[in-house]
C-alpha cells in the first residue's frame, strides 16, 4: 500500500518530473480519509519498490487507526512468502468478523 503513485514514482526518479507525466496518479492520500473500515497494512523494511514510508504517510491518513505491521526479510516481490503474512491475515480477517454489523442509511 502506498499514499500515491506519483509519490512512489518521485521517490524512484527524484530528478525527473514523474508527477507531470503520470496520466493515473493512484492517490490513495486523497481518499484516505473517507475510509471507515478496518484496515490491514503489510510493508515489507526491504521494498525497494513501494518503501514502507509511503505506507507509513497512507496509515497516518487513515481515520480509523489501521493494523500495520512492517515485516522484515522480505521485500515487494516475495511478501507472500514471509511466514507472518497469511497469520497476520488470519488475525486481522478473523477480528473484523467478529465486529458488529454496521448498517448505513440507504444501505
Amino acid at each position: 500500500p502506498y499514499d500515491s503513485i506519483a509519490a512512489v514514482g518521485q521517490g524512484m526518479y527524484p530528478a525527473l518530473p514523474v508527477r507531470l507525466v503520470l496520466r493515473h496518479p493512484f492517490d490513495s492520500l486523497a481518499v484516505a480519509p473517507q475510509v471507515r473500515v478496518p484496515v490491514l497494512i503489510l510493508a515489507c523494511r526491504e521494498d525497494t519498490v513501494v518503501p514502507p514510508a509511503r505506507s507509513e504517510v497512507l496509515a497516518a491518513a487513515l481515520p480509523s487507526r489501521p493494523a500495520m505491521r512492517i515485516l522484515e526479510g522480505c521485500g515487494h516481490h516475495d511478501v507472500h512468502r514471509h511466514p507472518l503474512y497469511p497469520v497476520l491475515i488470519r488475525e486481522f480477517v478473523d477480528k473484523i468478523a467478529r465486529l458488529p454489523a454496521v448498517v448505513t442509511p440507504g444501505g
